[in-house]
Protein backbone atom coordinates (compact mmCIF):
# COMPACT_ATOMS: atom_id res chain seq x y z
CA UNK A 1 0.00 0.00 0.00
CA UNK A 2 2.91 1.90 0.83
CA UNK A 3 4.47 1.30 -2.38
CA UNK A 4 1.31 2.04 -4.41
CA UNK A 5 0.73 5.74 -2.26
CA UNK A 6 4.44 6.90 -3.44
CA UNK A 7 3.60 5.76 -6.97
CA UNK A 8 0.37 7.45 -7.24
CA UNK A 9 2.35 10.86 -5.68
CA UNK A 10 5.03 10.64 -7.87
CA UNK A 11 2.81 10.21 -10.88
CA UNK A 12 0.45 13.20 -9.79
CA UNK A 13 3.88 15.27 -9.63
CA UNK A 14 5.02 13.91 -12.89
CA UNK A 15 1.99 13.97 -14.80
CA UNK A 16 0.96 17.09 -13.21
CA UNK A 17 -2.23 18.95 -15.21
CA UNK A 18 -2.33 19.94 -18.73
CA UNK A 19 -4.43 22.12 -21.01
CA UNK A 20 -5.88 25.58 -19.97
CA UNK A 21 -3.11 27.84 -19.12
CA UNK A 22 -5.04 30.66 -18.21
CA UNK A 23 -6.99 29.08 -14.75
CA UNK A 24 -5.21 27.97 -11.82
CA UNK A 25 -6.09 24.09 -10.42
CA UNK A 26 -8.38 25.97 -8.51
CA UNK A 27 -10.19 27.49 -11.75
CA UNK A 28 -9.53 31.40 -10.76
CA UNK A 29 -7.97 33.41 -13.30
CA UNK A 30 -3.90 33.50 -13.72
CA UNK A 31 -3.01 36.98 -14.05
CA UNK A 32 0.05 38.95 -15.17
CA UNK A 33 2.21 35.58 -15.89
CA UNK A 34 3.76 35.20 -18.99
CA UNK A 35 2.31 32.84 -21.21
CA UNK A 36 5.65 30.56 -20.86
CA UNK A 37 5.53 29.89 -17.29
CA UNK A 38 1.67 29.66 -16.62
CA UNK A 39 0.85 26.47 -15.63
CA UNK A 40 -0.40 23.42 -18.23
CA UNK A 41 -3.71 21.89 -16.87
CA UNK A 42 -7.12 20.54 -17.34
CA UNK A 43 -9.82 23.19 -15.76
CA UNK A 44 -11.45 20.14 -13.67
CA UNK A 45 -8.44 18.50 -12.47
CA UNK A 46 -10.60 15.99 -10.25
CA UNK A 47 -12.15 14.62 -12.72
CA UNK A 48 -9.11 14.38 -14.90
CA UNK A 49 -6.84 12.86 -11.87
CA UNK A 50 -9.90 10.24 -10.98
CA UNK A 51 -9.42 9.06 -14.92
CA UNK A 52 -5.60 8.46 -14.51
CA UNK A 53 -5.49 7.01 -10.97
CA UNK A 54 -4.43 3.47 -11.97
CA UNK A 55 -2.08 5.02 -14.52
CA UNK A 56 0.73 3.46 -12.07
CA UNK A 57 -0.08 -0.02 -12.57
CA UNK A 58 -0.11 0.02 -16.62
CA UNK A 59 3.66 1.08 -16.11
CA UNK A 60 4.77 -1.20 -13.95
CA UNK A 61 4.86 -5.41 -15.57
CA UNK A 62 4.73 -6.19 -11.71
CA UNK A 63 1.55 -4.63 -11.12
CA UNK A 64 -0.59 -5.72 -14.30
CA UNK A 65 -2.74 -7.30 -11.81
CA UNK A 66 -4.70 -10.72 -13.10
CA UNK A 67 -4.01 -12.18 -16.31
CA UNK A 68 -7.01 -13.21 -17.82
CA UNK A 69 -6.21 -16.03 -20.62
CA UNK A 70 -9.67 -15.99 -22.20
CA UNK A 71 -12.56 -13.15 -22.83
CA UNK A 72 -15.29 -14.63 -21.23
CA UNK A 73 -14.10 -12.58 -17.65
CA UNK A 74 -13.83 -9.10 -19.58
CA UNK A 75 -16.67 -6.79 -19.57
CA UNK A 76 -18.26 -7.23 -23.17
CA UNK A 77 -18.56 -3.37 -22.97
CA UNK A 78 -15.03 -3.51 -22.73
CA UNK A 79 -13.84 -5.88 -25.01
CA UNK A 80 -16.53 -3.94 -28.12
CA UNK A 81 -14.70 -0.90 -27.19
CA UNK A 82 -11.64 -1.92 -27.58
CA UNK A 83 -12.03 -3.34 -30.84
CA UNK A 84 -13.12 -0.31 -32.31
CA UNK A 85 -10.42 1.44 -30.75
CA UNK A 86 -7.74 -0.52 -31.32
CA UNK A 87 -8.57 -3.24 -34.19
CA UNK A 88 -5.69 -2.84 -35.77
CA UNK A 89 -3.28 -3.95 -32.78
CA UNK A 90 -1.98 -7.53 -32.20
CA UNK A 91 -1.47 -9.40 -28.65
CA UNK A 92 -3.52 -8.06 -27.13
CA UNK A 93 -3.27 -9.30 -23.00
CA UNK A 94 -5.99 -8.78 -20.88
CA UNK A 95 -5.46 -8.02 -16.92
CA UNK A 96 -7.73 -7.97 -14.28
CA UNK A 97 -6.86 -5.28 -11.44
CA UNK A 98 -8.95 -3.73 -8.65
CA UNK A 99 -11.22 -1.38 -10.21
CA UNK A 100 -11.20 -2.82 -13.53
CA UNK A 101 -9.85 -4.27 -16.85
CA UNK A 102 -6.33 -3.06 -18.70
CA UNK A 103 -4.96 -4.06 -21.64
CA UNK A 104 -1.93 -4.33 -22.93
CA UNK A 105 -1.57 -4.72 -26.97
CA UNK A 106 1.30 -4.20 -30.08
CA UNK A 107 0.66 -1.36 -32.36
CA UNK A 108 2.76 0.29 -34.55
CA UNK A 109 5.72 -1.77 -32.37
CA UNK A 110 4.98 -0.37 -29.15
CA UNK A 111 3.06 -2.18 -26.28
CA UNK A 112 0.17 0.02 -25.26
CA UNK A 113 -2.66 0.26 -23.05
CA UNK A 114 -5.79 0.67 -22.22
CA UNK A 115 -8.01 0.97 -19.14
CA UNK A 116 -11.41 0.03 -18.56
CA UNK A 117 -13.33 0.38 -14.95
CA UNK A 118 -15.25 -2.66 -13.69
CA UNK A 119 -18.33 -1.65 -16.13
CA UNK A 120 -16.48 -1.75 -19.29
CA UNK A 121 -15.99 1.95 -20.18
CA UNK A 122 -12.96 3.25 -21.28
CA UNK A 123 -11.32 5.25 -19.19
CA UNK A 124 -7.49 6.30 -20.65
CA UNK A 125 -4.94 4.67 -23.09
CA UNK A 126 -1.30 5.36 -23.24
CA UNK A 127 0.10 5.34 -26.45
CA UNK A 128 3.73 5.00 -27.50
CA UNK A 129 5.58 5.96 -30.29
CA UNK A 130 8.81 7.80 -31.83
CA UNK A 131 9.24 11.66 -33.22
CA UNK A 132 8.29 10.59 -36.76
CA UNK A 133 4.56 10.69 -35.75
CA UNK A 134 4.44 13.43 -32.88
CA UNK A 135 2.61 16.41 -34.76
CA UNK A 136 4.97 18.55 -36.56
CA UNK A 137 3.87 21.57 -34.87
CA UNK A 138 4.62 20.51 -31.77
CA UNK A 139 8.27 18.72 -32.44
CA UNK A 140 9.00 22.28 -33.63
CA UNK A 141 8.13 24.06 -30.74
CA UNK A 142 10.16 21.25 -28.95
CA UNK A 143 13.37 21.71 -30.88
CA UNK A 144 13.01 25.25 -30.36
CA UNK A 145 13.73 25.10 -27.06
CA UNK A 146 15.86 22.09 -26.77
CA UNK A 147 17.57 22.48 -30.12
CA UNK A 148 20.26 20.53 -28.44
CA UNK A 149 18.09 17.41 -27.24
CA UNK A 150 16.67 14.47 -29.67
CA UNK A 151 13.48 12.95 -29.06
CA UNK A 152 13.82 9.86 -28.32
CA UNK A 153 10.05 8.92 -27.17
CA UNK A 154 6.50 10.19 -26.70
CA UNK A 155 3.45 8.98 -24.81
CA UNK A 156 0.32 10.56 -25.66
CA UNK A 157 -2.31 9.70 -22.88
CA UNK A 158 -5.86 10.08 -23.60
CA UNK A 159 -8.44 10.29 -21.46
CA UNK A 160 -12.07 11.17 -21.41
CA UNK A 161 -11.36 14.75 -20.42
CA UNK A 162 -8.53 15.37 -23.43
CA UNK A 163 -5.79 14.57 -24.61
CA UNK A 164 -1.43 15.20 -23.29
CA UNK A 165 2.10 14.16 -24.24
CA UNK A 166 4.75 13.19 -21.89
CA UNK A 167 8.14 13.79 -24.28
CA UNK A 168 11.31 12.24 -23.47
CA UNK A 169 14.23 14.41 -24.52
CA UNK A 170 17.78 13.01 -24.24
CA UNK A 171 21.60 12.95 -25.74
CA UNK A 172 24.70 11.98 -23.97
CA UNK A 173 25.12 14.28 -21.58
CA UNK A 174 21.45 15.39 -20.53
CA UNK A 175 17.40 13.78 -20.09
CA UNK A 176 15.09 15.70 -19.88
CA UNK A 177 11.00 14.79 -19.18
CA UNK A 178 8.28 17.53 -20.61
CA UNK A 179 4.38 17.39 -20.28
CA UNK A 180 2.77 19.38 -23.06
CA UNK A 181 -0.95 19.90 -24.77
CA UNK A 182 -2.36 19.57 -27.92
CA UNK A 183 -1.85 23.70 -28.15
CA UNK A 184 2.07 23.60 -27.42
CA UNK A 185 2.18 24.69 -24.14
CA UNK A 186 4.52 22.68 -21.91
CA UNK A 187 6.31 22.26 -18.95
CA UNK A 188 9.33 20.77 -17.56
CA UNK A 189 8.85 17.91 -15.41
CA UNK A 190 12.53 16.84 -15.16
CA UNK A 191 16.18 18.28 -16.29
CA UNK A 192 19.12 15.73 -15.44
CA UNK A 193 22.30 15.65 -16.49
CA UNK A 194 23.43 11.78 -17.30
CA UNK A 195 26.80 10.48 -15.29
Amino acid sequence: MKRFIIIVLTLLSGVGIYANPSQGIDGNKITGVPKSVKPVCFTDTKNFFSSIRGVDILESTANRGTFIPGAKNIHTRALKDFQTRFGDSTRASWYSVGDGFSSYFLKNGYTDRAYYNKNGRWKYTLIYFDQDRFPEDLRKIIKSSYADLNIEIVVEMQTIYGTAYMVHLGNKARICVLKMNPEGEMETISDLERR
